[in-house]
């Protein structure tokens, strides 16, 4: 299944700041490292215009861009080829759901970053619920979810159950299995969370 997505590449990473040197050498190296067919950068702390002749110099170029405000959020999507095609689906301040297709294939991805004030999370989380209405095929979710569903994964602060619970009860409502956090030593610990519902057909 999928075949035309065999070698297929996503990374996404909660920059914390794309303007930085710092922030472009990794970039650079893990393009390539991995090759990604989309790159997602999260919490960018800039507008896109401050750093477009970088990213196309490395061969990409914006597909969907949910700009930060001030320091605040930041969503950008970015391609690079030319065999597959990135059609917006949804855009909100905390996520962009996109329908990914290769010729008659197709699947959805929802690039998330959560905002840190709980209660602006209770909108995403019920946007997702509406987008679900929407995706027709496999849906992937990736990024920076702010939350966490068992304590074990808490790195600090007090372990809200509420909070635990309501994330949990959106991953079922929209059907999705929780592919678990996952941490990543680059610049200190990132952790991201992937889920995703796919058809075993």
């Amino acid at each position: 299944m999928m075949n035309c997505f065999d070698d297929f590449i996503v990374l996404s990473w909660n920059v914390r700041g794309a303007a930085n040197a710092t922030s472009k050498r990794h970039c650079k190296e893990l393009i390539k490292k991995y090759h990604p067919s989309i790159c997602v950068l999260l919490e960018t702390h800039v507008q896109f215009g401050r750093v477009a002749s970088f990213w196309n110099r490395l061969g990409y170029f914006p597909a969907v861009i949910v700009e930060a405000n001030g320091h605040a959020g930041g969503i950008w999507v970015l391609r690079s080829g030319d065999n597959f095609s990135v059609s917006t689906v949804d855009v909100m301040a905390q996520c962009a759901t996109v329908e990914i297709k290769a010729g008659s294939q197709a699947w959805f991805m929802s690039l998330v970053y959560a905002s840190p004030i709980p209660s602006l999370r209770y909108q995403l989380w019920d946007r997702l619920i509406s987008v679900r209405t929407m995706v027709n095929g496999p849906w992937m979710l990736i990024g920076d979810f702010n939350e966490v569903l068992l304590p074990s994964e808490s790195s600090g602060g007090v372990f809200s159950h509420v909070r635990a619970g309501k994330f949990g009860e959106v991953l079922s409502a929209c059907n999705l299995t929780d592919l678990e956090a996952k941490a990543l030593n680059l610049l200190g610990t990132v952790t991201f969370r992937e889920c995703g519902t796919w058809p075993k057909n």
